[in-house]
C-alpha cells in the first residue's frame, strides 16, 4: 500500500488548523492594540482632587487613580467633574481588567439622562470593549453598532470600527466585517492592522485572492520594530497558509518564504513551505526546509510534524531505507518527549508552575494590560508556548498576578495598623505625661489681661486724638522736657529777681521749640500707634484663638484617640478576613493555572502518541512492502543498520 495518503491524512489537518490558528492570531493582537490605557481628552480641572487622580492616572498607576478617585467621590470632592470622574472611573476598571464593573458602570453612564453626548458615546465604546473582551459578541456588536453623536476622535472612531469588526468575525459575519473595516484611516502602523483583519475577515468569507492582497501589503510594508516585523510576518504566513488551503501552494511559496528565519514563526513557515513544495509534486524541494525544521527543537509542534514529514518525502522519492531510519529516529524522539512531558505534569502538579512564571515580578502590579511574553526556562514550563498564547491562560494569569499583588497591598496596610496602634498608644501616653502642665499653662495664660491692657491704650490712643494731645504721642524724652521747662517757669514767676524776666521769655521759647517739635510728629505717631494698635489686636485675637483651640483640642483628644483606636481595631479582622480570601482565590486561581497547563501537556502528549503511533505504522508499512517488494528481497535495513530493531 501506498505511504503517502496515510501521512497526508495526518499532516493536511493540521496545516489546516494552523492557517485558522493564524488567522485567529492575527485578530488577537490587533484586539492587544486597542487594548491600551484610556487615553482622554484635554480638561480644565476645577476640582483638585480631579487634578490629583489625573496625575496618578498619567502615571499608569491605575490602582493608586482610582483609589483616589473613589475616595474623592465619598468626599464629594469632583463636583465639576461628576460625569468625567464615573466615566474614568469605568475606564480605570477596564483598564486593571475588571470587565464586570467596568461595564456596570458604562451601563449606567448610557442610562442616565441628560449626560453630555461626548461621554455617552464614550461610554459606548467603552461597554462595547467590555463586552467584546468578556465574548459577549452578539452585545458588543449591538452597542457599537448604535449611531452616535459622532464626538468620538478620528482615532477612537477607528478603534471603535475595528473592535466591531472582531466581534463579527467572531461570530462568522466576515462580509460585515469587511464592510466595517472599509475607508479607516489611520498612522501606518494602526492601518497595517486594519488590512491585515481585512484580509483575514475577506479570507474567511470566501475572497481569497482579495485577503492574500491585503495580506500581502501588510507583508511587503515598511513597518518596522519588533512588532512591525511580527505582523509582517504573520500577514505573510496566514497568506502562505490561505493559499495552501486553496489548493494553490505554487503561490503560496514566495509568501512563506519571506517569513524571517529567526523569527518566532519561522517554524510553521518552513513547515508550510515543505507542504506547499510537496503539493507541486517537489519532494526533493520539501526536503530542505523540512530537514532544516528537524533540527530545531523538539518542543515546538511543527518540528514535531517534520519527524514524519521528512521520512514522508523519502518515501515519496523512493528511499524507502532513508525514510525507514527516520521513522525509528521519530519513535525514539517522540517516546522520551513523552516521558519529559509526564516528569513537568508532575512539577505542575507540585506546584512550582506559578513561582516559575512569575519569578522576576516581584509584587506585580494591577496593570490589566500585562502579559507574559516569555516562558523561563524550566521544565515545567518549556512546552506551554501555545497555551502561554491562549487567552484563558493568560487571563486567568493575570488575574493571580492581581491577587498577588493586592495581597501585598493588605499586608503592608496590616502593618500600617500596627504603625497606627503604636502612634495611637504614643499619643495617649504623651498626653497623660503632658495634660497637667498643658492644664496649668492654660489655666496662667495672660490673654486676658493682655486684652485689657489693650483696650487701656486703645482709649488713651482715642482721647488723644478727640484732644488733640501732641504731648501723649511725644516720646519719654520730649515728655520729660516738657515737664522740666513747665518746672522752670514755675520756678522763674515765684522769683522777684529782674533778671528772671529774661530767663521766663528763654524758656517760654524753649517750651514752644519743643511743642513745635511734638506737633510736627503728630500725624506719623498718631499712625504709628494706629498700626501698632491693630496688629497688637490681631496677634491677641491669633492668641485668643490658639488658647481656644487648644482648650478644644485636650478636651477632645482622648474622644477622638478612642475613635481612631476603634477604626483601627475594626479595620484589622477585615483586613486579616480580606487576606485570608486572598489566599482561597490565589489557591483557586492556581489550580485553575494547572489544570489548564496540565490540559495543555496532556494534549500535546496525546499529539506525540498520534505520532508516534503514525511513525510505527508507516515503519511497518516500510517492512511490509520491503517483504513482499520483488526488488528488495532484504530487510530495509540492510542498507541502513540502524533501523534493525523493531518499531
Amino acid at each position: 500500500m501506498s505511504l503517502a495518503p496515510a501521512v497526508r491524512q495526518m499532516a493536511r489537518p493540521w496545516a489546516l488548523a494552523a492557517a485558522v490558528l493564524f488567522s485567529a492570531v492575527g485578530c488577537a493582537q490587533a484586539q492587544s492594540a486597542v487594548v491600551a490605557a484610556p487615553a482622554l481628552a484635554p480638561v480644565e480641572i476645577l476640582d483638585l482632587p480631579y487634578g490629583d487622580v489625573l496625575f496618578h492616572f498619567y502615571q499608569e498607576d491605575y490602582f493608586e487613580a482610582l483609589t483616589r478617585l473613589q475616595a474623592a467621590s465619598l468626599r464629594a470632592g469632583l463636583a465639576h467633574h461628576a460625569a468625567d470622574a464615573q466615566l474614568l472611573e469605568g475606564a480605570l476598571y477596564l483598564s486593571l481588567g475588571q470587565h464586570r464593573e467596568a461595564g456596570e458602570i458604562f451601563a449606567q453612564v448610557l442610562g442616565q439622562p441628560n449626560v453630555p453626548v461626548a461621554v455617552r458615546d464614550q461610554a459606548r465604546f467603552y461597554l462595547g470593549k467590555v463586552r467584546y473582551q468578556r465574548g459577549y459578541f452578539d452585545e458588543a456588536i449591538e452597542v457599537l453598532n448604535q449611531p452616535s453623536g459622532h464626538s468620538l476622535p478620528a482615532d477612537r472612531e477607528s478603534e471603535r470600527r475595528l473592535v466591531l469588526a472582531e466581534a463579527l468575525m467572531a461570530k462568522g459575519q466576515n462580509e460585515q466585517a469587511v464592510s466595517t473595516l472599509a475607508n479607516l484611516t489611520g498612522s501606518p502602523a494602526w492601518m497595517a492592522y486594519v488590512r491585515f483583519n481585512r484580509g483575514v475577515a475577506l479570507i474567511r468569507s470566501g475572497q481569497t485572492d482579495a485577503g492574500v492582497a491585503e495580506l500581502d501589503a501588510v507583508g511587503r510594508s515598511g513597518l518596522s520594530g519588533s512588532e512591525g516585523a511580527a505582523l509582517k510576518d504573520k500577514a505573510n504566513l496566514a497568506a502562505g497558509y490561505a493559499l495552501i488551503q486553496a489548493n494553490l501552494p505554487a503561490r503560496a511559496l514566495p509568501y512563506l518564504e519571506r517569513v524571517r528565519l529567526e523569527g518566532p514563526l519561522s517554524s510553521r513557515a518552513l513547515l508550510g513551505a515543505g507542504w506547499a513544495q510537496s503539493a507541486t509534486g517537489d519532494s526533493l524541494g520539501a526536503l530542505t526546509p523540512w530537514l532544516e525544521l528537524r533540527g530545531r527543537s523538539l518542543l515546538d509542534a511543527a518540528v514535531q510534524e517534520s519527524y514524519l514529514a521528512v521520512p514522508y518525502a523519502y518515501t515519496q522519492l523512493g528511499a524507502q531505507a532513508e525514510a525507514a531510519r527516520y521513522y525509528q529516529e521519530a519513535v525514539t524522539q517522540f517516546t522520551a518527549e513523552s516521558a519529559r512531558i509526564d516528569q513537568s505534569i508532575e512539577a505542575i502538579k507540585s506546584g512550582a508552575l506559578i513561582e516559575t512564571l512569575l519569578a522576576h515580578d516581584g509584587k506585580g502590579d494591577m496593570s490589566g494590560g500585562w502579559q507574559l511574553n516569555a516562558l523561563p526556562d524550566s521544565p515545567q514550563s518549556r512546552y506551554l508556548h501555545y497555551l502561554l498564547a491562549s487567552h484563558e491562560f493568560q487571563e486567568s494569569l493575570k488575574n493571580y498576578r492581581q491577587l498577588q499583588y493586592l495581597s501585598h497591598n493588605v499586608a503592608v496596610w496590616t502593618e500600617n495598623l500596627q504603625a497606627y496602634e503604636n502612634m495611637i498608644s504614643t499619643r495617649r501616653a504623651r498626653y497623660s505625661q503632658q495634660s497637667e502642665l498643658v492644664q496649668s499653662r492654660l489655666t496662667n495664660n495672660q490673654t486676658d489681661s493682655l486684652r485689657t491692657r489693650t483696650q487701656a491704650l486703645q482709649s488713651r490712643l482715642s482721647a488723644a486724638q478727640r484732644s488733640h494731645d501732641v504731648e501723649a504721642l511725644a516720646t519719654a524724652q520730649e515728655q520729660e522736657r516738657y515737664q522740666q521747662i513747665e518746672a522752670l517757669q514755675l520756678l522763674a514767676e515765684q522769683s522777684g529777681d529782674e533778671d528772671a524776666e529774661e530767663a521766663r521769655a528763654k524758656l517760654k521759647l524753649m517750651k514752644g521749640v519743643v511743642t513745635w517739635q511734638m506737633e510736627t510728629a503728630y500725624k506719623a505717631r498718631e499712625w504709628v500707634a494706629q498700626k501698632d494698635l491693630r496688629e497688637t489686636n490681631q496677634s491677641l485675637r491669633e492668641a485668643e484663638r490658639n488658647v481656644s483651640e487648644l482648650r478644644q483640642a485636650v478636651a477632645t483628644v482622648p474622644d477622638r484617640d478612642a475613635a481612631l483606636g476603634l477604626r483601627v481595631a475594626a479595620l484589622t479582622p477585615r483586613l486579616g478576613a480580606v487576606a485570608e480570601r486572598l489566599e482561597v482565590l490565589k489557591a483557586r486561581d492556581a489550580k485553575l493555572l494547572a489544570q489548564l497547563a496540565v490540559s495543555e501537556l496532556a494534549s500535546q502528549k496525546t499529539r506525540l502518541q498520534a505520532y508516534s503511533v503514525q511513525a510505527r505504522y508507516a515503519l511497518a508499512t516500510l517492512y511490509d512492502r520491503a517483504a513482499v517488494s520483488p526488488a528488495q528481497s532484504t530487510n530495509p535495513s540492510s542498507t541502513h543498520p540502524d533501523t534493525a530493531a523493531s518499531p
